[in-house]
């Protein structure tokens, strides 16, 4: 080891045994006490990245919420008469099964009825998957929303994981999602904000009532009542497009005007 001459005074020197390292040189010998060495001068000692703020992530995910719910609506609108059509198709296939009469060709049948079910049902299933990309993003906004709605100090009645859960859960999803929007208004806007969300929210359980009782009419054979709530679903999805595109602005700019609020009382 390269050895310190003894007139060296006491100090800290470059650990001649470990790079990056300083060892105490006591005046006479080499302690034990080590140290990593500092950063050069002029270069800042890099921290971990500061965390963004609740305000921040929800204002970032708004943007792909306004996207995703007018995508989701309009999808659900367009998938409305399909599912009239596959129900149509089904009470056929239903009807020529259980036909008796000896005109019925089986293979002809067969054929026929399969490729339109199975375009129809390839159609659905693109669609589907749409539908199920874009209802992520919004979740994940409404997630975001709650997050900033508790650093606010609004009062909350549901926990941040049933922005999930909500949406998913039977009977919790007649009224947890509702719930945990109107939770992330402030009182300044609630009436405006919660006009929005009512009429949305109202559009939102009319499309899935509709559209769950196509099945039932379609079997008995209702026609007009299947085409009907078909109509009826699409009209309400289109409302939750357009009116949820809405309600994601008025959260956002309720939450950026008390952010903004909170930082000039802190000055």
């Amino acid at each position: 080891m390269v050895q310190y001459r003894p007139m060296a005074e006491a100090a800290w020197y470059p650990d001649l045994e470990r790079t990056g390292w300083l060892r105490y040189w006591d005046g006479t010998r080499w302690t034990d006490h080590r140290a990593p060495m500092p950063p050069p001068s002029g270069f800042p000692v890099q921290g971990p990245p500061p965390r963004r703020s609740p305000i921040d992530a929800e204002l970032a995910a708004s943007g792909n919420a306004r996207t995703a719910i007018m995508v989701y609506g309009a999808v659900l609108a367009l998938t409305a008469p399909l599912n009239a059509v596959v129900m149509a198709q089904l009470r056929d296939l239903i009807e020529q099964f259980f036909d008796a009469s000896d005109s019925a060709d089986p293979e002809t049948f067969g054929t026929s009825w399969g490729i339109g079910f199975t375009l129809v049902s390839g159609v659905s299933q693109l669609l589907s998957m749409a539908v199920l990309a874009a209802g992520i993003y919004f979740v994940i906004w409404v997630y975001r929303a709650s997050a900033t709605a508790r650093d606010l100090d609004y009062p909350q009645q549901w926990s941040q994981v049933w922005a999930w859960l909500g949406f998913i859960v039977p009977i919790m999803n007649l009224f947890v999602p509702y719930q945990m929007l109107r939770d992330a208004l402030s009182s300044g806007t609630a009436d405006r904000g919660r006009s929005v969300l009512i009429r949305w929210w109202a559009c939102f359980l009319g499309a899935s009532v509709s559209g769950f009782s196509v099945l039932p009419m379609g079997i008995a054979g209702v026609d007009v009542a299947v085409w009907i709530l078909a109509v009826i679903s699409a009209i309400c999805w289109l409302g939750v497009g357009l009116l949820g595109r809405t309600l994601v602005d008025t959260i956002a700019d309720d939450h950026r005007r008390a952010t903004d609020a909170r930082s000039r009382s802190s000055v």
